[in-house]
């Protein structure tokens, strides 16, 4: 019984003192076209790792213009 008194205070202290989210994530010059710009350079990533990683062609072209 003490254990889960003792365990539920500090389950409660927590939520309410201990942040959910790392200071610094949040960033204020972030904006949703930087959302998008990032998903693009994501996914030619993703495309250009699936065709194994060629250093030169369009599909690299296109990478490193994202990125």
């Amino acid at each position: 019984m003490y254990y889960n008194d003792i365990v539920q205070c500090l389950d409660a202290t927590a939520a309410e003192c201990v942040p959910l989210v790392k200071s610094g994530v949040h960033k204020f010059w972030w904006t949703p076209e930087l959302d998008e710009l990032k998903q693009q350079c994501i996914d030619i990533s993703t495309l250009w790792a699936s065709i194994g990683r060629p250093r030169s062609g369009c599909i690299n072209q296109e990478r490193l213009h994202c990125k």
